[in-house]
């Protein structure tokens, strides 16, 4: 009977994890049950790192040091396989999904494989333990024969503590640093742009770090404690004794600090329902007089039910990642050959995009062929398309019906602005804004010759993108919509405009000597422009670009535009696709497209 309770005690949660992991592979509609099973999750990994310091505690205490020795070094493989997950559920997650059905289930399958194998390591683990330790008359063996070791293992020994600490260390100087970076915006801390874009975004993964390596730490203090690890060193020896010491409760400061640095972590999970209801208020406050007060009511229910996100935010998507969506894809496809351009700046470059179009020709899906311009940003200096587009974005709204363009343009090569950053050679050259402007215009002449090749409704087109591609989007969106630019084909009709964070009216050497209003996209608005809907992390540097594009608007007199604000969120801080931000915001664009397409 006892064996049957530990083998409950041990593989309960492991079971309902996998179970629960399983059943999300079917992707049942549920959000209030997936929202329970990711918190589960959390207190589920809070459970193991637990468990799996009481066991090895106990295992010291009641068990030959042999025996100590193996569980410890099981115990720190099981604790750096869970850091493992954590970096593989964010890099599968992270990098997305591709257009080849064999590279989408081995991505999709390493994060699940790996969380099914953690489990029942761990659950192996407790059920061993709880065996070794409940065992009658089990021999404590801790003769001075067990306690001899040669002078190498000793300094094996002492290697591998260091190591230890050094990591827990190391990890902890950068989760404060992550930790600062959540709270302080980037405007007063320029140093913590780079650390802000990550901070909040992924504050829940660096908050299951932080509780990891606090377990690895007492699995540490145990381990050299109760082997009473000896060294010529002083230092060490002292160290050891202020462990052992009964006055210097060093395990409890250890768990009481790492608990406080690693829970800072989850505050912009804790705030995901005051922003979820925040960016509602917003988005029905710009929308709703378009549709006599009820925005909600002018979707048509089955299309709701049966294509779009139930609910703003899914806890187990953060962790598990969404869908693969469906959609027909073709890559690199030349839009531009500089080497036929009238312009000599543009001779040694060519351009390409990637399209993304709808299943079954966008039959019965709510995008209904519309056009959607997707621009990659990079301070006009470096990026690209795909991959550091947010891919999954293309293949998303592809699934829903729109024919999405995700496309390449001229990037400047003078400036020294993000230099080091990846970005493809073939497109760089000494380019202006107006150059850069004039390549996009180049895509919107090809496309119109090309249109009905994929099947694109110019008659309905978004343009969207983010930071330099957000300047782009509300230079080019509304320079489609005025139809007095030569640049630009005038067969578009511009249904609306998604800009993240954009970088409006950059003072760069390259943008001085271009058309103002190309600069600063605000000088473009008047009574007549289309809606918009605009992503903003309030940690961003950029916010008050974001909040002057919006009262710009509110000078012509048009409400309809929405500018939905994340707290904690840095600069780009929608590039891991299921996160809680991008979450929330993805909820609010795919009905903002519906509604206006």
């Amino acid at each position: 009977m006892r064996k049957l309770q530990q083998l409950i005690i041990a593989f309960i949660i492991p079971f309902l994890n996998i179970i629960f992991s399983l059943i999300y592979l079917f992707s049942l509609e549920s959000a209030i049950l997936w929202n329970i099973v990711g918190i589960f999750i959390i207190i589920s990994i809070f459970y193991y790192l637990t468990a799996l310091f009481m066991v090895i505690n106990q295992i010291y205490q009641k068990t030959s040091k042999v025996i100590a020795r193996k569980y410890a070094r099981l115990s720190f493989s099981l604790l750096f396989c869970m850091l493992l997950w954590y970096f593989a559920a964010f890099m599968v997650n992270f990098i997305g999904y591709d257009d080849l059905i064999f590279q989408n289930l081995l991505m999709k399958s390493l994060n699940f494989v790996l969380f099914w194998f953690i489990n029942i390591l761990i659950g192996i683990y407790i059920y061993s333990g709880l065996i070794q330790f409940n065992l009658k008359n089990q021999e404590i063996n801790n003769s001075k024969s067990q306690l001899q070791t040669s002078s190498l293992r000793k300094k094996f020994h002492n290697a591998i503590t260091i190591l230890h600490w050094v990591i827990v260390v190391s990890g902890f100087v950068l989760l404060i640093y992550v930790d600062i970076g959540i709270f302080v915006p980037g405007t007063s801390m320029p140093r913590l742009f780079g650390i802000g874009i990550v901070a909040g975004m992924l504050g829940t993964f660096f908050g299951l770090i932080g509780f990891t390596l606090t377990a690895i730490s007492m699995v540490a203090i145990i381990h050299s404690t109760y082997l009473e690890i000896s060294t010529s060193s002083k230092i060490f020896n002292h160290m050891q004794q202020f462990i052992i010491s009964k006055k210097n409760p060093l395990i409890i400061s250890v768990f009481t600090l790492g608990l406080m640095i690693s829970s800072i972590g989850f505050i912009p999970l804790v705030s995901t329902p005051a922003f979820i209801k925040s960016t509602r208020m917003e988005f029905e406050r710009a929308f709703n007089p378009e549709f006599a007060g009820d925005w909600q009511g002018s979707i048509d229910p089955s299309i709701k039910a049966q294509y779009f996100r139930s609910s703003p935010f899914i806890l187990s998507e953060y962790f598990w990642g969404p869908s693969t969506y469906d959609c027909i894809t073709f890559k690199d496809i030349l839009y531009f050959n500089g080497s036929e351009s009238a312009y000599p700046q543009d001779k040694d470059i060519t351009l390409y995009f990637d399209a993304f179009l709808p299943p079954n020709r966008g039959i019965g899906l709510p995008g209904q062929n519309s056009t959607l311009i997707r621009i990659h940003g990079g301070g006009w200096v470096v990026g690209d398309k795909g991959f550091m587009n947010v891919n999954e974005m293309n293949r998303y709204f592809a699934s829903q019906g729109y024919c999405v363009f995700d496309i390449q343009y001229g990037l400047n090569n003078v400036s020294d602005l993000f230099k080091n950053l990846p970005h493809p050679e073939h497109v760089m050259g000494n380019f202006s804004i107006d150059d850069i402007m004039r390549h996009i215009g180049n895509f919107t002449k090809y496309l119109k010759i090309h249109a009905s090749e994929f099947g694109a409704n110019l008659g309905s087109t978004f343009v969207s993108g983010g930071s330099a591609g957000g300047q782009l989007t509300c230079a080019a969106a509304l320079s489609l919509a005025h139809k007095n630019y030569s640049e630009f084909s005038k067969a578009y009709t511009i249904k609306g405009l998604i800009p993240y964070y954009p970088a409006n009216n950059p003072q760069h050497e390259f943008s001085i000597s271009s058309r103002p209003e190309w600069v600063d996209p605000n000088l473009l608005v008047n009574a007549s422009s289309p809606p918009c809907l605009i992503f903003q992390g309030d940690k961003d540097p950029l916010l008050p670009k974001a909040i002057q594009f919006q009262h710009t608007y509110f000078d012509y007199g048009r409400d309809d535009c929405g500018l939905l604000i994340f707290p904690f969120a840095g600069h780009a801080s929608d590039m891991y696709f299921p996160g809680y931000y991008n979450q929330v915001f993805l909820y609010y664009m795919e009905r903002f497209l519906y509604l206006f397409h």
